[in-house]
């Protein structure tokens, strides 16, 4: 029986085992370019969510000192 893969005498033949080794190595890459993706996404969400609340409580400041000194020209100045 001869194996259609072999050209020569010098080739190996492509056998199953390495079909199956490429496919692992394949499947390796892959879940580890989707954990790195999931990663980097979830840490650029969670600094992104930092920044927001920092953000939002830098307002909540000065809409508390706005309060405070009751002056209605840098109200309408901020808003």
């Amino acid at each position: 029986m001869h194996n259609k893969h072999l050209n020569n005498d010098q080739l190996t033949p492509i056998t199953a085992a390495d079909k199956v080794r490429k496919k692992v190595l394949y499947f390796k890459w892959q879940s580890c370019f989707s954990f790195l993706l999931s990663f980097f996404v979830s840490t650029f969400h969670f600094y992104l969510a930092v920044c927001i609340r920092r953000f939002a409580i830098h307002i909540s400041k000065a809409k508390r000192f706005i309060n405070h000194h009751q002056n209605p020209i840098t109200v309408i100045d901020i808003w």
